[in-house]
């Protein structure tokens, strides 16, 4: 078995941190998901990974991606209800790509970043309860950001509606900036939660591009409008036939008249 080469990256700005205090770097792993929720007994919450070498990245339903020229970050969380985690890590990834490029990111509901109908990022969250079966047990935030590839990279994998920071902008991000920069975000985000989480959700919807666009709910593929998003991060979609609340996946329809 290939020994994982694992260097502490922590910089200075994450010292005075609350929540998230340690940045690692990982030469290569299958995934940075599934690294933590394994090491979830040796590393503190708190803690925080990056690759750009996650041979098998996963996403919601069990997807998996080539993660070249993706910068996969995720962070452990232990001992507190993360109930909007996801909504609150997307927030903070739209943030972090408008900071490092000056550039309008938005959201499709609940957690992929959107720049000119086109995906720059994906985050997972997942979470495993306590041996008490308690609320608070351990959860891993997970968020994929494409930071170099060009759009001719996505077109032969049929990714054509993904795309990456650099070709959407310009802009060349270094991983451990980009990683810094989304940390300390995601904090704030966190934060806010705790706080006030009807804050955090108007952040979200003014951020968030599918409220008043027409959606296909999947996989029954019910069409209809999303009109919110309720209290739990649920989207509601008004279809012919009254009201639905949605919790798994919709698509929405771009401007080229099909679904993305």
């Amino acid at each position: 078995m290939k020994k994982i080469k694992i260097t502490d990256i922590t910089p200075k700005s994450m010292k005075s941190a609350v929540l998230i205090k340690r940045l690692l770097y990982i030469d290569e792993v299958d995934s940075t998901n599934t690294y933590l929720l394994k090491s979830s007994g040796v590393y503190e919450s708190g803690t925080a990974v990056l690759t750009l070498n996650q041979t098998s990245g996963r996403g919601r339903g069990g997807h998996v991606w080539d993660g070249h020229g993706c910068a996969a970050i995720s962070v452990l969380i232990k001992d507190r209800p993360l109930s909007l985690l996801p909504l609150a890590a997307a927030a903070a990834a739209a943030r972090t790509i408008a900071a490092l490029t000056d550039a309008t990111a938005k959201i499709k509901w609940p957690n992929d970043i959107i720049m000119n109908g086109k995906k720059l990022c994906g985050i997972l969250c997942e979470s495993r309860t306590t041996p008490s079966g308690g609320q608070a047990g351990v959860y891993v935030c997970g968020a994929g950001f494409n930071l170099s590839q060009s759009d001719e990279y996505f077109a032969p994998a049929g990714l054509f509606h993904a795309s990456s920071i650099y070709a959407q902008t310009g802009r060349r991000i270094n991983h451990a900036t980009l990683a810094s920069v989304f940390l300390a975000e995601l904090e704030k985000s966190i934060k806010l939660t705790d706080i006030d989480s009807a804050a955090l959700l108007n952040e979200y919807k003014k951020l968030c591009l599918t409220i008043g666009m027409e959606v296909k709910i999947l996989p029954s593929g019910i069409t209809g409008t999303a009109i919110d998003i309720t209290r739990d991060g649920a989207l509601v979609v008004q279809t012919g036939s009254g009201d639905v609340t949605v919790y798994g996946e919709v698509s929405v329809r771009g401007i080229d008249g099909g679904y993305i």
